[in-house]
């Protein structure tokens, strides 16, 4: 009977932890406190925090360069970080960084997003400051990515795409408008992301499940 009921209370907790996993919600302001700019010579893109100390952005992003600097929501100080890792298969990049204390950890959902799901990014299109713009998903996967109609403009790259729960399941790679009959970009650019399924298990992340 103690052994039963040892099992049964473990099987609870279990659960009632993979519950709160998924229930996690965060809220606007937070989700903005999670993303960073980043910048480099020659350049500059979006990030986000996705554990103690550590960006996610895209690779094209750090080009390459050891010591990218960061800029944190609420703060005009640029903090230099340190070139972790690059996958240039995946366009992606870990970079280190010391932490602030208002800074926020989003949360990594590996579950892959289905067509027609509602969700947002927070970066910096056009040098403008931590933007927030919605959309939907708007293809299956694709050759490792997946198309959205949410407005993705230059300074957009490496920031995350997130669920309605605020839940980090993606990050942006790049813009992707349709050329016009007279061979120019449309006004409306379609963006392109990597699914968090797609890159969970080969940066190991422990997602939500």
């Amino acid at each position: 009977m103690a052994k039963f009921l040892f099992g049964f209370i473990c099987g609870v907790l279990l659960a009632t932890f993979i519950a709160l996993g998924e229930a996690h919600t965060d809220t606007i302001p937070q989700m903005r406190q999670s993303v960073v700019e980043v910048n480099v010579i020659g350049g500059m893109g979006t990030g986000v925090a996705i554990a103690p100390n550590t960006i996610l952005t895209a690779q094209h992003v750090t080009q390459g360069q050891k010591n990218p600097t960061l800029k944190f929501y609420g703060s005009t100080i640029e903090v230099t970080g340190t070139l972790k890792q690059e996958w240039k298969d995946l366009d992606l990049a870990l970079i280190t960084v010391p932490f602030p204390k208002n800074g926020h950890i989003s949360v990594v959902k590996c579950d892959l997003p289905l067509l027609g799901d509602e969700i947002s990014t927070i970066g910096f299109p056009l040098g403008l400051d931590w933007i927030r713009t919605k959309g939907n998903v708007a293809s299956d996967v694709e050759d490792n990515a997946m198309v959205t109609d949410m407005a993705t403009n230059h300074g957009n790259s490496g920031g995350p795409v997130f669920n309605d729960k605020g839940q980090v399941i993606g990050i942006v790679l790049a813009m992707y408008s349709q050329p016009s009959s007279r061979g120019e970009g449309s006004g409306s650019p379609l963006g392109v992301f990597i699914p968090a399924a797609n890159f969970c298990k080969q940066l190991g992340i422990n997602g939500v499940k």
